[in-house]
C-alpha cells in the first residue's frame, strides 16, 4: 500500500474553446471534434492528506460529486491500477469552477489529481502514458495533464499547441444553470466545418463573432434565452470577442485590458445576478512547485 507521508494541496484549472466544430458521431457514440483549448486562472482547489486505512476517501463542500463516481476518486484508482499497489488516500474537494458549464472543472480535477500523486507519491509514470490513462476517464482529460493553450481533434484528446499565444483578459459569465453535456449532444448541430481561428491576435479576434463558431450555439439558444441574454449584455462593455464555452452553460467575454474587463464586470453585476469569474488565460500552469512555474500570458 502506497500513501502520502505529509498533506500538500494544489489548484485545478477550468478551460474555454473560442471553436467548437463537430465532425460526425462516431459508433462507440462519442462526437469527433475540431476545437481550441484555453486554460485560465480560475480554479478548483484540492487537499491531498494521508488516510487512515486501505480507501481512497473524498469529501467536497459540492455534495453532487462526493461520491465514490467523482473524477477524483476515478483518477486515483486508474493510478492503482497502473502501478498494481493500493493507493491510499483522503482528498478535499473544494469546488469553485460550477459543475454543467463547459470549463472542464471535473477534468482538470482528475488530472491535476493524476500528475501530482504521481510526482508525490514517486510513481514513475511518464507523461505520455498519464494521458493515454487520462483519455480512459473522459475526452479533455489529456488536456489538463500539461495545460496550454491548444487545437484538439479526435475526441479532444489529439493535441497541438498553438505558439505565440497572447494575452487575454476574460470574464466567466455563469448564468447559474447548468446544460447536461449528454443533452447538448443529443440536439447539437454537426457542421463539420475545418476553418478555425486564422491567429489569435485581438485585433483579429474582435472581427469575429465566436459564438457563431461553436457548434453548440445554434441549438443551445433557441432553448435557453440567457444565452442570448448574455450576448446582449456583453455587448454593451465593448468586449473583443464574446464565445460559450464548450456546451455550456458558462459564456466569457475577452477584453483588451484590465481597466476595460472590471469596467465590465461592474456592468453584469449592475444587471444580472449571475456569477461572474475575472481571470486571465495561461500560456502554461504546473500543478506543484516543483514543476516549472506557471506562465500567464
Amino acid at each position: 500500500m502506497i500513501t502520502l507521508t505529509e498533506p500538500f494541496r494544489i489548484q485545478t484549472p477550468a478551460k474555454i474553446n473560442l471553436f467548437l466544430y463537430i465532425q460526425k458521431k462516431r459508433d462507440d457514440g462519442y462526437h469527433e471534434l475540431l476545437m481550441d483549448l484555453i486554460p485560465v486562472s480560475f480554479f478548483d482547489e484540492i487537499h491531498f492528506s494521508p488516510a487512515n486505512d486501505h480507501t481512497i476517501q473524498i469529501t467536497s463542500n459540492s455534495g453532487e460529486i462526493a461520491n465514490q463516481n467523482n473524477l477524483v476518486v476515478k483518477a486515483i484508482q486508474l493510478l492503482s491500477h497502473e502501478i498494481n499497489e493500493q493507493i491510499s488516500i483522503c482528498a478535499q474537494l473544494n469546488k469553485s469552477i460550477p459543475i454543467g458549464a463547459g470549463l472542464g472543472g471535473g477534468s482538470g480535477n482528475a488530472a491535476g489529481t493524476m500528475v501530482a500523486l504521481n510526482q508525490k507519491l514517486k510513481l514513475g509514470i511518464k507523461t505520455d502514458r498519464l494521458k493515454i490513462l487520462a483519455k480512459s476517464i473522459g475526452a479533455d482529460v489529456p488536456f489538463f495533464i500539461t495545460p496550454q493553450p491548444a487545437i484538439a481533434k479526435g475526441i479532444g484528446e489529439q493535441l497541438s499547441p498553438i505558439s505565440d499565444f497572447k494575452p487575454f483578459h476574460v470574464i466567466i459569465i455563469f448564468p447559474n444553470y447548468s446544460i447536461a453535456t449528454k443533452t447538448a449532444y443529443a440536439n447539437c448541430y454537426i457542421s463539420g466545418r475545418r476553418d478555425g481561428i486564422p491567429d489569435y491576435s485581438l485585433k483579429t479576434l474582435r472581427t469575429l463573432d465566436l459564438t457563431l463558431m461553436n457548434d453548440f450555439w445554434q441549438t443551445l439558444a433557441k432553448d435557453h434565452s440567457f444565452l442570448g441574454v448574455g450576448k446582449t449584455l456583453a455587448s454593451h462593455t465593448d468586449p473583443v470577442a464574446f464565445g460559450l464555452s464548450g456546451s455550456g452553460s458558462a459564456m466569457y467575454a475577452i477584453y483588451e485590458t484590465a481597466g476595460k474587463q472590471q469596467h465590465a464586470l461592474q456592468y453584469f453585476k449592475n444587471n444580472t445576478r449571475w456569477s461572474l469569474y475575472p481571470c486571465l488565460t495561461m500560456r502554461s500552469y504546473a500543478y506543484l512547485p516543483e514543476s516549472p512555474k506557471t506562465e500567464s500570458c
